[in-house]
């Protein structure tokens, strides 16, 4: 084994590199061996660099891994991606005219004018409702009516002109629960292909969903929840499923039962319901469409009217739709709101 010379205070000693014991080495006419050992002499112990630490801390978790808890559950089927007309609709769109790009700007921010008029006005009419009326009403009949909701024939005929707009696209399905009866609806989900259709629609709903609950603090309702639809009645639609189902265009009556909204009040959360009515001026009860309450009586259908009940409660059943000659379509807006959690 080689020594290394290491000069320490003028006296030269050895350093072996596996011992770390050192000896005194003395000149060859007086060399002896040294029998007792010399203060032992330690360089300093390099550390670990970051990297060496990493790979032992990984090789030593390497033989303590433990089972992943996460390994077997399912894999999410939740699908985040846009769809092309989203993708679309995110899409700048390029103006090289200025006059053009001006106009664009205007409308654009006319349409935001508009939106925050019409949130602020469902926020003012929703705030003027009576609620301890209402509270009273639902109380002791189950319900309660409310005419002159929004009080402006400018937003009732943009709202109803949307109804009959998503309608004639297809925007509406059939209403399974209600075949042969015309009904078609859609949910009002929001979103933004959605809101390019009916802004009106989806702000009343959001704006509804948001003030209700705090006009009527005792029912403790969740401002963020809700389910809403938007219903059209089509009576070509109805006289068509009519005639081939009985053979004449006569109504026949209403044989359905009475029930609530709510079957299982402790699995379905939904505890105020509203309907709101855009039908036609010229529409009567004839035409049907309206509510039964099996406490109470009828509610017949009516312009601007808003008619609150409880979902998991009062029993209720809907009257048939039928419309006249002069008036084909007619719509309404049902909004469902949840017990907070």
């Amino acid at each position: 084994m080689r020594a290394t010379p290491i000069a320490l205070f003028g006296t030269v000693l050895t350093r072996t590199a596996t011992i770390g014991i050192a000896f005194v080495v003395r000149p060859e006419s007086q060399a002896t061996t040294c029998t007792q050992p010399a203060p032992s002499l330690h360089m300093a112990k390099r550390k670990p660099s970051m990297a060496e630490k990493r790979k032992q801390r990984q090789a030593k978790q390497k033989g303590q891994q433990r089972p992943n808890p996460f390994e077997n559950l399912p894999k999410s089927k939740l699908d985040f991606q846009q769809s092309a007309a989203s993708k679309a609709l995110d899409t700048p769109e390029k103006l090289t005219d200025p006059k053009e790009a001006a106009d664009k700007a205007k409308e654009l921010l006319q349409n935001q004018r508009d939106s925050v008029d019409m949130l602020t006005l469902v926020r003012t009419r929703i705030e003027a409702l009576p609620s301890e009326d209402i509270t009273n009403g639902l109380e002791q009949d189950g319900y309660f009516v409310f005419d002159g909701l929004m009080g402006n024939e400018d937003i009732l005929s943009q709202l109803e002109s949307e109804a009959t707009r998503l309608y004639e696209d297809g925007a509406l399905e059939v209403d399974m629960g209600n075949l042969g009866s015309g009904e078609y609806t859609v949910a009002v989900k929001g979103g933004q292909e959605q809101y390019v259709q009916c802004p009106r629609t989806v702000e009343w709903v959001v704006s509804s969903t948001k003030h209700i609950p705090e006009t009527l603090p005792d029912l403790s309702l969740d401002p963020s929840a809700c389910m809403a639809n938007l219903r059209t009645f089509d009576r070509k639609a109805f006289q068509a499923s009519l005639e081939l189902l009985t053979g004449s265009d006569d109504v026949p009556e209403t044989t359905k039962p009475f029930s609530t909204v709510v079957a299982d009040p402790y699995e379905d959360k939904r505890r105020l319901s509203l309907r709101y009515y855009l039908v036609p001026d010229s529409w009567s009860e004839d035409c049907g469409g309206g509510l039964r309450f099996e406490k109470s009586g009828p509610v017949a259908a009516k312009r601007d009217r808003l008619v609150i009940w409880k979902s998991d409660s009062s029993s209720m059943r809907n009257e048939m739709w039928k419309g006249n000659d002069d008036i084909q379509l007619a719509s309404c807006l049902e909004l469902h709101l949840v017990g907070k959690s």
